[in-house]
């Protein structure tokens, strides 16, 4: 669904007195200049309602992402592109909020992002912009969700690989966007912060009175597998995280990110090990078995 230059308030999908209802995989761009117009409205009593897997955007210069006064109990909300280029991305009609206190007071969208997607007029993402990694890998697997909007197949067993948030199955043509770093600059005794989207992908922490780089460059590669000749016979996720920087050695203690969604072959979180490659080096594994 797109709806651009409104004259009056626009609702990209309305639930109101409505339960046990499901919401997946939906493309919502609305963009008017309409204080109170909003990709998606919840309000009323319905109740055990899952919105999982939709790009909720609102791209206009008025209203909100979500607009959620619903006072039913038990809805879920996970697994979305949720993002506006106006106000806050949430508001309970009093309050406006961001994705991190959503998250806090209501327990949702924990594996949600919040970014730009860079949609076509059509609402069909652009393989050439960098944003479409924001889609891309990122939705849940769901058993029978198996077409997108234009007949293509889409993932449903998590050994498989991964859907993609909205309608529409893509796969990117340009590598992803560099992660945020907070703070910007490595320096001895801190710890870095990389997000995408506000989606946490790392972080480093460098160790006191030791040398450290300049920069660090990290990009997630959501819903793929680790390329470069990874060994055939190893079980895989779908996902690697790509950091770059000088080639010096540095004294510091790494963390990645990942989502259940992202375990492909693996078939447990105890089974989990840290893999590393420095092309065109073979990749090496840690704490095998």
């Amino acid at each position: 669904l797109v709806s651009t230059g409104s004259t009056s308030t626009t609702y990209g999908i309305y639930l109101g007195d409505i339960s046990n209802d499901s919401v997946f995989n939906n493309t919502i761009s609305v963009n008017t200049t309409y204080a109170t117009s909003s990709s998606m409205y919840m309000s009323g009593t319905g109740a055990n309602n899952v919105i999982y897997n939709n790009a909720i955007l609102n791209l206009g210069t008025g209203g909100h992402a979500m607009y959620w006064t619903a006072t039913g109990t038990n809805t879920k909300s996970d697994f979305n592109n949720i993002f506006s280029t106006n106000k806050s991305l949430f508001s309970t009609g009093t309050v406006d909020t961001s994705l991190h206190n959503w998250r806090l007071n209501k327990n949702m969208e924990l594996n949600s992002i919040a970014y730009n997607p860079g949609l076509g007029a059509d609402g069909r993402p652009d393989v050439n912009n960098p944003g479409v990694w924001s889609l891309n890998g990122r939705a849940m697997q769901i058993a029978g969700n198996t077409i997108d909007r234009d007949g293509n197949p889409r993932i449903d067993v998590r050994a498989n690989g991964v859907p993609d948030i909205g309608a529409f199955e893509v796969e990117p043509a340009v590598a992803p966007p560099v992660a945020v770093a907070t703070p910007a600059i490595p320096a001895a005794s801190t710890t870095q912060v990389f997000r995408f989207g506000q989606d946490t992908v790392a972080t480093i922490t460098w160790t006191p009175g030791m040398i450290v780089p300049t920069y660090v460059d990290v990009r997630c590669y959501s819903g793929r597998k680790a390329p470069n000749n990874f060994p055939a016979s190893a079980n895989y996720m779908y996902f690697y995280s790509d950091v770059n920087t000088q080639d010096v050695s540095y004294d510091f203690n790494p963390k990645l990110y990942y989502k259940d969604i992202w375990l492909g072959t693996i078939a447990s979180e105890s089974a989990l090990r840290l893999a590393r490659q420095l092309a065109p080096n073979p990749w090496i594994a840690y704490n095998t078995p």
